[in-house]
């Protein structure tokens, strides 16, 4: 419910269905205070958290990732160690791994970083 009211919850949409949703966090978030790695830079970021897909069309998450880009330069994302198609459609989209980052109640999380400056 928060980030609806944050006007923060996105979704994809085509002319019958939707598509997937994801949520674009501007500003700092407390789980990517602490990394076991290092991130790129420490400029302003956002964040990409809850991307989902109804998984009935290919490229749901490229599209996503590619918005994203255009609305913020350096972007931070994670996602859970097993979950490869996510890890290799955020990979293929220009984001590096930078690390591992802990949830608040401790699970590990890959975490990567999408910046501009290191295309």
């Amino acid at each position: 419910m928060q980030n609806l009211e944050e006007k923060e919850l996105y979704v994809v949409e085509s002319d019958t269905e939707i598509l997937g949703s994801f949520v674009l966090h501007f500003g700092t978030d407390p789980t990517y205070e602490k990394i076991d790695g290092a991130w790129l830079n420490e400029e302003p970021y956002a964040a990409i958290h809850k991307v989902a897909s109804a998984q009935t069309q290919r490229g749901v998450g490229s599209l996503i990732l590619s918005y994203c880009k255009t609305r913020c330069q350096n972007l931070k994302i994670d996602t859970h160690a097993d979950n490869l198609p996510m890890q290799k459609c955020i990979q293929k989209n220009g984001f590096l791994y930078t690390g591992t980052i802990f949830l608040q109640n401790g699970d590990p999380r890959h975490a990567y970083q999408f910046s501009d400056e290191n295309k």
